[in-house]
């Protein structure tokens, strides 16, 4: 078999799309195209052409992984999906994901304690954050783990979100209390917070108040 044309990919950089006779066109990187030497006139037989076209997948799905993980950390199963999503095969994403893991940039143990960290300091609760996780992909059991090697109180919990329900309070002023507080309520719930928390906030709030 021919290949009969190969261009420059006018959307991807470092990608070339090439034509072989009885095919239809097909992208590849430009590092495969210059290991394979491959040009037009080029004779291939199928065996090649198999070969080169799997590894070309490999190589583009690690490419589409890491700019994926460039915009944020993820989990092994969200990752997966999205590479699944672009139609990679699943062999080509087993490799990728192994590939990752031995550049370390996999850890669903890691993106856990870093998404209840951050979402602490944002002000979120605790059922909002597991929440979050679960939706990212990260394992039950890592969630878990993570909660338990990082507990809170509903103590702790209320001392930690007491200056936000103040805040958020304060922004109801000249609404009869009753109403002000129910405002707060709601606020507090849909932060993720569970109803204990909710009430010894709301007891701290009327303390300082």
């Amino acid at each position: 078999m021919l290949i009969t044309k190969i261009v420059k990919d006018k959307h991807r950089k470092e990608r070339y799309i090439v034509t072989v006779e009885g095919r239809s066109p097909f992208p590849v990187t430009s590092e495969i195209l210059v290991k394979h030497n491959l040009k037009q006139g080029l004779d291939i037989d199928e065996a090649a052409l198999a070969g080169i076209s799997a590894e070309n997948e490999d190589k583009m799905a690690l490419d589409a992984a890491l700019n994926l993980l460039s915009f944020s950390q993820r989990s092994r199963r969200e990752l997966s999906e999205r590479l699944s999503l672009k139609k990679f095969s699943r062999k080509a994403v087993t490799k990728t994901l192994s590939r990752l893991d031995e550049l370390g940039y996999l850890n669903d143990i890691s993106l856990a304690k870093n998404i209840l960290t951050l979402r602490r300091m944002q002000g979120k609760g605790s059922e909002l954050i597991k929440f979050e996780m679960k939706r990212k992909g990260i394992p039950s059991d890592v969630i878990n783990d993570t909660f338990a090697g990082n507990r809170l109180t509903p103590d702790e919990e209320a001392q930690a979100i007491l200056p936000l329900a103040k805040k958020k309070f304060k922004q109801a002023a000249g609404e009869a209390q009753e109403k002000a507080v129910q405002r707060l309520i709601g606020f507090l719930a849909r932060r993720g917070f569970s109803p204990d928390t909710v009430s010894r906030t709301l007891k701290l709030l009327k303390k300082d108040e």
